[in-house]
């Protein structure tokens, strides 16, 4: 249960101290985050009494989610090592995690919307999404050139199979 928190913390999340104290932070994670691999490796360290560094996601009193750079330190009593509490220690990740999914987000938009094909340097293609597969070949099919020569022409692009290629 968190028993403090101070007023830097507060203010960058924009909660009430009444909202985080004496809730658990399993209470604060949204539950869609509790069952990822990295939240239990979270819970793990805190189980085991070792100390943790990573990213966390917190539901903030708005409703909307935050992402912190926590690091979790056991704090053990001095005369018998027995665990008194565990502080954690955070910054806040929200505007950068946030940016990364939208440039992640306009990525991936831009791979749907757009014939896309990569060469390796010496002009031989290693992917091509779909966009760029479904255009060249009706472009292909669409053309005056036999059947021969598109043959020809699609084993000189060194092509292991075109498709495979097809559905890169």
């Amino acid at each position: 249960m968190i028993k403090s928190v101070n007023d830097k913390f507060l203010k960058e999340l924009g909660c009430s101290k009444e909202y985080i104290v004496g809730k658990t932070l399993s209470e604060l994670t949204p539950s869609y985050s509790r069952k990822t691999e990295h939240y239990n490796a979270l819970l793990g360290a805190i189980k085991n009494v070792k100390h943790w560094v990573g990213a966390v996601e917190i539901e903030k009193e708005d409703g909307t989610e935050a992402w912190l750079r926590a690091i979790v330190q056991p704090i053990l009593d001095g005369t018998t090592g027995k665990l008194k509490e565990f502080a954690l220690h955070c910054n806040d990740l929200t505007r950068t995690i946030t940016s990364s999914r939208e440039d992640q987000n306009i990525i991936a938009a831009l791979q749907r919307s757009t014939a896309v094909i990569e060469f390796d340097m010496s002009g031989h293609i290693l992917t091509a999404n779909h966009l760029f597969c479904r255009e060249w070949v009706t472009n292909w099919i669409k053309s005056e050139v036999s059947i021969t020569k598109y043959f020809v022409r699609l084993k000189s692009l060194h092509l292991p199979n075109m498709w495979d290629f097809g559905h890169a």
